[in-house]
């Protein structure tokens, strides 16, 4: 017979999951913001970068932590990240073209991930999300810049969205690597097997 979990355990579970999914919920105010070259943008990517940091530490201060919740967080940090790029890149071809990189990091860690049976970050793949968010905050702060009479020099966007896809694409290489070192490891254990 399953428990019954009363209405406070049933919230303690979901909490940081409820944290990680508002993500979601700000990407319509955060993609309609850039769409329309609002200063508003920066304001609700740091309300969903604040959830992005407290969602872990409120998982394991409640004793919620798991795979679960790592794959709800990781998700919508994905689909937060990739929205905001493509819109970006609706505007400014440079963030299409690094969404492109940053998906292929995602869809290797991602791979990476499934295949070891359990999130695995690379060295620099731990760091993915925050380059991404980064060059994100950079597209969402123009408008702000604008209104205070700064402009973000072209060479200075060029040189960011340059070292942030040669950093993606370095994790998306360590990545494959991973999954190549992972996929020989079964097929030796499977050969091993065979022979005894």
């Amino acid at each position: 017979m399953a428990e019954k979990l009363s209405w406070k355990q049933i919230a303690r579970r979901w909490a940081a999951d409820a944290v990680s999914l508002s993500r979601v919920m700000l990407l319509v105010p955060l993609v309609r913001f850039m769409i329309l070259d609002s200063p508003w943008a920066l304001m609700v990517l740091a309300a969903i970068v604040a959830s992005d940091l407290v969602d872990g530490p409120l998982a394991r201060r409640l004793g919620t932590a798991g795979s679960r919740g790592a794959l709800i967080d990781a998700s919508c940090d994905v689909l937060v990240v990739m929205s905001a790029a493509v819109t970006a890149g609706l505007s400014d071809a440079r963030y299409a073209g690094l969404a492109a990189v940053m998906a292929a990091a995602f869809l290797s860690y991602g791979a990476f991930s499934l295949l070891i049976g359990r999130f695995a970050y690379t060295r620099f793949g731990r760091y993915d999300g925050v380059v991404s968010y980064g060059v994100i905050a950079m597209a969402g702060a123009k408008p702000l810049l604008g209104l205070i009479g700064f402009a973000v020099p072209a060479a200075a966007v060029w040189i960011v969205l340059s070292l942030s896809a040669v950093f993606l694409a370095v994790s998306t290489a360590e990545n494959a690597a991973g999954i190549a070192g992972e996929i020989r490891k079964k097929e030796y254990a499977a050969l091993a097997r065979g022979l005894s």
